[in-house]
């Protein structure tokens, strides 16, 4: 009877766990908690009730890990991370890789070699990562830790393997040298090609030290080891260390031994822009321009064009462009096409322009067919513009048109045109001065500059020129339809989920994670709903340049709030601005960030100084007050503003003066007496003040537009009033 009643309890016993383990299967727990009620914190960024969970890490079940949703532990391993919970974070992570669920389980193994601290989680990390890596898509600071944690491992021939296996990449050089190494093997050909090939970054410290501690090693030379040594200093900022050896790199035998020696360090471009970094830094740019050049005297091909380019840079740092000039022309000759040689081409239309404005067009016409991306020469074409008005070279303006049409960006393409037809309107320019002048040149120029999608600005001001009405403004009449998600929406969207805002914000801005318009919409709204413009606005910035993305009043409404409207409206009743135009510049000046402040003291909304600050207190009488207030730093910006406007009677001096300074505008506005507003906007002889101008004004556009004021058109000719006519 005994015996059959423990029978019977033993089934018992074991039904019960069947039932309960069943339960547990179809109403799983989050670590022994209700999972509605652990999200429902979690989502509101409340965490403390995970401080205290007690559960093993070493024996954690599944049904204690997805008790939300596909992804929950690598998001509550992150947050057991912030709360101290080291093992039991590492357990949720190594669970969450090993479930195989995308994207969290690739994340996770990232997070594990991130997040190892003991051999054995180094271990586990190692085998986590290594199935993560490939030729194709593998992110380079995750396998330079990959490759460290090998080599600290002792699994040398491991890490040789996997060098192999990505196509021995220059970036692991060193890490690969260290492996031989640790082989005790003969490592000076891996020592030399990590010295030539290897960036300046920790394998090379680490090089560095390790031959220290094995200065038997074989095959290494003495030269090697003194580059070596150099290339640590560089890599640490170590300037003065970096300075003996910069006097050897200037003897005629190293010249000797580079023109003989085809592997010799010094033909590397890793070691040429190390000698370049190491002469800029202790400002000696003359003495290592001269070694630099008589080192590409004594080599050819590339390596003589990376010397020449050095040499230029090096005399471009002097302030001696035309000697850049001669240097960098001789490095265009042996410049590999495209990225390199446009780098080159970059600096030396750079130096050419600083002395030489008027001979550019030369310049141009024979460089110009070589750029293969044009874009980066935006700026070099804005110089030279604003010199060429400042000093009222109307011919040469007109003839440049051609070749900046032909070759250069479409931005360089409408700025060059809009400010020709500006001066072709106000009689400066002749049209027949005008390459491929035709029966309406102005329609022609104005035409292309309305067309082009690279710059809004341009587009707009050519617009209000023509009088048409504007392009681009929101558009309510397209119907979105539901995205199907990406890994990178799932990643994105969960850490919304899980009260994760700033990690999102960090993967979206930091990390090249590629979230679709839904999830950034959300994020850019989560952010200006609690106050964080600043990075509310810079992630709806990203929105604009989705392909694919519609501008609807919604999504303008992110990128240009109406933010502080109640302190802006009783600013606005005391002072007579232009409320679209002073968002414009309230935007620009700080994202409406109250607490923001630049690197030179400026603070708040408005970003004023503190001297501007005190002048406009004792002006509204004020004695007692912190700019950080949104009211007051609001308040003091429009009463400074409004005296400007007073002071210069036009927007755009008033609004260069407010960012730089009055003295330079009564300067330039005697400098430029009788140009018309477009030209004296371009003439001005700073990039900020030029593009705070741009910013603000179409910003000004959306504003008048979601306001319902008008299209934009009306902040056009309040800046720029000779555009009110289509002609002064």
């Amino acid at each position: 009877m005994r015996n059959l009643l423990n029978v019977c309890g033993h089934l018992l016993v074991l039904c019960g766990v069947t039932i309960f383990l069943s339960a547990c299967e179809t109403q799983p727990t989050l670590l022994g908690l209700d999972p509605a009620s652990a999200m429902d914190l979690m989502s509101r960024g409340s965490y403390d009730f995970l401080r205290d969970v007690d559960v093993e890490p070493s024996r954690l079940e599944r049904m204690q890990i997805y008790g939300i949703e596909t992804g929950s532990a690598y998001y509550t391993a992150l947050i057991l991370e912030e709360l101290g919970r080291h093992e039991l974070s590492f357990a949720l992570l190594a669970r969450q890789h090993q479930a195989g669920e995308q994207p969290w389980s690739d994340r996770s193994a990232i997070r594990m070699m991130q997040r190892a601290r003991t051999a054995d989680e180094r271990r586990r990390a190692v085998d986590a990562v290594g199935d993560l890596l490939s030729d194709s898509a593998a992110d380079e600071d995750i396998v330079r830790e990959y490759m460290e944690t090998l080599w600290r491992l002792g699994r040398h021939d491991d890490l040789l393997a996997r060098y192999a296996d990505l196509g021995e990449p220059a970036y692991l050089s060193a890490w690969a040298a260290l492996a031989v190494l640790g082989l005790e093997e003969d490592a000076g050909a891996a020592v030399a090609l990590a010295l030539r090939a290897a960036p300046r970054d920790r394998g090379i410290i680490v090089l560095a030290d390790e031959l220290r501690r094995v200065p038997d090693a074989g095959g290494i030379t003495a030269l090697e080891r003194d580059v070596l040594a150099f290339r640590v200093a560089v890599a640490e900022a170590d300037w003065q260390q970096a300075g003996g050896f910069l006097v050897d790199a200037g003897n005629e035998s190293i010249r000797h031994e580079v023109s003989v020696d085809e592997q010799h360090p010094f033909r590397s471009r890793a070691v040429l822009a190390d000698l370049r970094e190491a002469w800029f830094r202790r400002r000696e740019s003359a003495a290592g321009a001269r070694v630099m050049e008589a080192l590409g005297a004594a080599m050819s091909g590339a390596s003589a064009s990376y010397a020449y380019e050095a040499a230029g840079r090096l005399w471009r740092a002097e302030g001696a462009n035309r000697e850049a000039v001669r240097v960098l022309a001789r490095a265009v000759e042996d410049a590999a096409p495209g990225t390199d040689r446009d780098r080159v081409l970059f600096h030396l239309l750079h130096a050419r322009i600083t002395y030489d404005h008027r001979r550019v067009i030369d310049t141009a016409a024979q460089y110009l067919p070589m750029v293969q991306d044009p874009r980066p020469f935006d700026e070099i074409w804005e110089r030279v513009l604003s010199h060429l008005i400042m000093n009222r070279y109307w011919p040469e303006l007109a003839a440049l048109y051609g070749p900046v049409r032909r070759y250069a960006s479409g931005r360089s393409m409408a700025q060059f045109g809009v400010a020709l037809v500006s001066a072709l309107d106000a009689g400066f320019v002749q049209p027949d001065w005008i390459p491929d002048a035709s029966a309406d040149i102005r329609e022609y120029i104005l035409e292309a500059a309305y067309l082009q999608n690279e710059s809004i600005y341009y587009r707009k001001i050519a617009a209000a020129m023509r009088g048409v009405p504007l392009r681009a403004m929101p558009d309510d009449t397209v119907v979105f339809e539901p995205e199907t998600p990406t890994p990178d929406d799932l990643l994105v969207q969960s850490y919304l989920d899980f009260g994760l805002v700033d990690r999102a914000y960090n993967a979206v801005r930091y990390e090249g994670v590629r979230p679709g318009l839904s999830v950034l919409r959300r994020l850019a709204v989560i952010l200006a709903d609690s106050g964080d413009y600043l990075r509310s606005l810079r992630t709806a910035n990203r929105l604009t340049v989705i392909e694919g993305a519609v501008l609807d009043s919604e999504l303008a409404r992110i990128i240009y709030p109406e933010a502080f409207s109640d302190e802006m409206d009783r600013v606005l009743d005391e002072f007579p601005l232009d409320r679209d135009i002073f968002y414009g510049l309230v935007r620009e000046e700080s994202y409406f960030d109250p607490a923001i402040q630049s690197w030179v003291g400026a603070t708040g909304l408005a970003q004023l100084m503190p001297q501007t600050a005190a002048d406009v207190a004792g002006r509204l009488r004020v004695t007692d007050y912190d700019l950080t207030d949104p009211f007051t730093n609001l308040r003091f910006g429009a009463r400074y503003l409004n005296d400007l406007m007073r002071q210069f009677d036009a927007w755009v001096p008033a609004m260069i003066a407010y960012n730089a300074g009055q003295g330079r505008v009564r300067t330039w506005l005697a400098e430029r007496r009788g140009l018309p507003m477009i030209l004296f906007h371009e003439s001005v002889p700073l990039q900020e003040p030029r593009s705070y101008i741009r910013n603000i004004l179409v910003s000004a556009v959306f504003y008048e537009f979601l306001s319902g004021r008008g299209d934009g058109t009306g902040v056009i000719h309040w800046l720029f009033p000779e555009t009110a006519t289509g002609r002064p």
